[in-house]
C-alpha cells in the first residue's frame, strides 16, 4: 500500500495564511520580499495569479 505524498510545506503555509498575513504582504511588500522564504514568495505569486484569473 502506497502512502500519500507529503504536502508541500510552502502550500501548507499559504493555506494557513491568515488575513493579517495577507495584509502584511500587500501593505509591506518590501518587508515581505526581504523576509519571506523563496518558496513562500513563489506560492504568494501563484495565489495572486489565481486571484487575477478569477477576476477575469
Amino acid at each position: 500500500m502506497k502512502t500519500p505524498p507529503r504536502p508541500d510545506p510552502a502550500q501548507r503555509w499559504i493555506t494557513t495564511f491568515t488575513w493579517q498575513d495577507k495584509i502584511i504582504a500587500r501593505c509591506f511588500p518590501r518587508f515581505f520580499q526581504r523576509y519571506a522564504p523563496d518558496e513562500i514568495k513563489e506560492q504568494w505569486e501563484a495565489y495572486l495569479a489565481q486571484k487575477q484569473k478569477r477576476k477575469r
